[in-house]
């Protein structure tokens, strides 16, 4: 990717570029071309937690639990 950043402003914007990979996308999940394939992330990508899944969800549940209102 970072050998890609000279061109960032030359990629179209989601959806336009989502629709464009259509075709290369399809022919990729059918050759389980990982590699090929567009795996969207979101905005937030960069705040995951690398955690097993039993410890990400007792760590949430104790923010939540902190974040609510007090009743």
């Amino acid at each position: 990717m970072e050998q890609l950043r000279p061109f960032e402003q030359d990629v179209p914007p989601y959806p336009i570029q989502n629709a464009l990979t259509g075709e290369i996308r399809q022919a990729a999940g059918k050759q389980n071309r990982l590699e090929m394939m567009s795996l969207w992330a979101g905005q937030g990508a960069g705040l995951a937690r690398a955690l097993p899944a039993a410890e990400l969800v007792h760590t949430l549940t104790d923010e939540l639990i902190i974040a609510l209102p007090k009743r």
